[in-house]
């Protein structure tokens, strides 16, 4: 009888240390579930930043093209219209070529929407207004529409170049999308460009 006890009281404590050794295990099993958890999450992470960075190169790389495209056809445009080349006997010849040229570049498009809320809607229909009225003033009166251009320019830069900001444009730009900004600034460094 006190064998069969003994025998009773080793079973239980064998199928209690087996019970420990099996929670053990399973907590082992959680950690290492919860680890590998932790890194399939983190290597999603990982890869989503990559995704993340190669859509912003693709926006890049689409917006150097959609200028490429607007370069091509105002040179297309400048060749069309040089008068030196209205006299000369291929200039019928170069006439179909510019079209030609014209026409399969429009046939090109590449697209880059930018999310923007409705006040950024409205700041940028402000600002391009702006600017629509900035490169009529060129046409007109050169000298005060390169200063005017300048104190636009130096509203989009975090350090300006010279005394003159526009105060009220500066705050129309901080109301645009980011690349909106960088864009306006992009129009501005062109016009002044132009002049040089």
């Amino acid at each position: 009888m006190i064998r069969l006890r003994l025998l009773k009281r080793y079973r239980d404590l064998f199928q209690r240390f087996i019970g420990l050794c099996n929670d053990t295990i399973m907590a082992e099993d959680n950690m290492v579930n919860t680890s590998e958890r932790e890194s399939e999450a983190h290597r999603t992470l990982r890869c989503l930043d990559e995704i993340g960075k190669r859509v912003t190169i693709l926006r890049e790389q689409a917006l150097t093209l959609m200028r490429e495209k607007e370069d091509m056809l105002l040179l297309l445009q400048d060749l069309q219209d040089n008068k030196s080349v209205a006299c000369s006997k291929e200039r019928d010849e170069i006439q179909a070529i510019t079209e030609m040229l014209a026409w399969r570049c429009l046939t090109v498009e590449i697209s880059v929407t930018t999310p923007r809320d409705e006040n950024q809607e409205l700041a940028l229909s402000k600002v391009q207004t702006i600017l629509k009225d900035l490169e009529n003033m060129f046409k007109t009166d050169v000298e005060c529409a390169k200063r005017t251009a300048e104190s636009y320019l130096n509203a989009c830069l975090p350090e300006p170049r010279g005394n003159s900001t526009d105060h009220k444009f500066q705050g129309l730009v901080l109301g645009c999308a980011a690349d909106d900004q960088k864009a306006v600034r992009k129009r501005l460094d062109t016009l002044l460009a132009d002049l040089k």
